[in-house]
């Protein structure tokens, strides 16, 4: 059973769509932050496109449900936790050693 689609207690749960969206926009960020750690830049580069255009559709469908405030935060918290994880997994723990990367 999905949690977004009805109400809680005291506090309207979202509508599926836009739980929809919102996955989608994580899958992306994801997706490009693992292919980022590979010499695949082509690949990693359209991914990151795609999380940007996903982001976008999220805040579309989210409007007058969600403020945008909130969606960008949402957006740059699905980055940052895809980022880590693939950091996390590549061995790397420092500023300094993503800076190399680059």
């Amino acid at each position: 059973m999905s949690i977004l689609g009805g109400t809680g207690e005291g506090f309207t749960i979202l509508p599926e769509n836009i739980g929809d969206e919102m996955q989608e926009c994580m899958w992306s960020a994801a997706w490009h932050a693992a292919i980022s750690h590979f010499d695949n830049k082509i690949e990693a580069n359209q991914q990151k496109s795609q999380f940007e255009r996903n982001a976008r559709k999220f805040k579309m469908t989210a409007d007058g449900k969600l403020s945008s405030g909130v969606c960008d935060n949402i957006k740059w918290l699905f980055w940052n936790a895809a980022w880590m994880v693939a950091n996390e997994h590549k061995g790397i723990q420092t500023s300094q050693e993503i800076q190399k990367m680059k």
